[in-house]
């Protein structure tokens, strides 16, 4: 009988085995996979629908055997797509490290930090040789410190901020954060909330939401104060964003376009 037993465990062992994990590497969502393209210089997928908030995100079966067939899966950190260590039965990786703050994927220089990891994370899985790779890394990161430079035009504005989606960009550009409206995402602000950032709002003459939620409050509260709202994309999309280059400068530029508008308004 143990003998029959043994037969039965060994046959189902072979039957649910795994499939074989021999596809590209992937990443968890847009930013990523265009830092990931511009390194190793070929296209790279994405699992997270453009326009979707990874912290939203439900994933579909699509999304599962994707990330069951990748050699590699590169993510943002747990607190932001963490749902993928649950479709994913190989090696994830983190673009950011724990002590970062989790929406450091919009700080170029935080980015820039984390490249030479990326590259050694990448050895051996693209053609391109760990070297390459390497040098590669090393070129993207002066072209972000430059990014980052042209952020610098935006130091010492005021803005009120529909969540908190770009606390490290801010951070890095200079900007201050006067009030947020919807701080915990997925929960749409109090009345109370609202009052109070239209006040803010006059004061800083600036409101910047994100595409998606909770862009209907932040307008609303940027038409109550008679200011200029600037809706960016931090997940990005590829006609809008093809490089990750393009995905930060278009936020910046965003921005300063609100400012301008704030500022010649008499």
């Amino acid at each position: 009988m143990k003998a029959v037993l043994l037969v039965l465990a060994v046959g189902l062992t072979a039957c649910t085995s795994p499939p074989s994990r021999t596809g590209a590497p992937v990443a968890t969502m847009h930013p990523v996979s265009l830092l990931l393209g511009d390194l190793t210089g070929a296209p790279v997928a994405s699992i997270l629908p453009a326009g979707v908030s990874p912290h939203a995100y439900d994933p579909l079966p699509s999304a599962a055997r994707l990330a069951a067939q990748s050699s590699l899966v590169v993510g943002v950190t747990p607190e932001v797509d963490g749902w993928i260590e649950d479709l994913s039965p190989g090696p994830v990786a983190w673009l950011l490290t724990p002590e970062m703050d989790p929406h450091a994927w919009l700080d170029p220089l935080a980015v820039a930090g984390r490249l030479p990891a990326l590259a050694e994370t990448m050895c051996g899985q693209t053609p391109l040789g760990c070297d390459q790779l390497r040098e590669r890394a090393r070129m993207q990161s002066e072209a972000l410190a430059q990014t980052a430079a042209d952020m610098q035009r935006l130091r010492g504005q005021t803005v009120v901020v529909a969540s908190t989606f770009l606390s490290a960009y801010l951070a890095r550009a200079g900007v201050v954060t006067r009030f947020v409206i919807a701080p915990v995402e997925g929960v749409e602000p109090s009345p109370a909330a609202v009052r109070a950032a239209i006040d803010h709002a006059r004061e800083t003459g600036i409101v910047v939401g994100q595409t998606g939620f909770p862009e209907l409050a932040a307008r609303r509260v940027a038409e109550a104060a008679g200011v200029p709202f600037v809706a960016v994309d931090p997940v990005g999309r590829p006609e809008t964003a093809p490089t990750y280059d393009a995905l930060i400068r278009a936020i910046t530029s965003g921005i300063a376009q609100a400012v301008r508008t704030e500022n010649a308004t008499p």
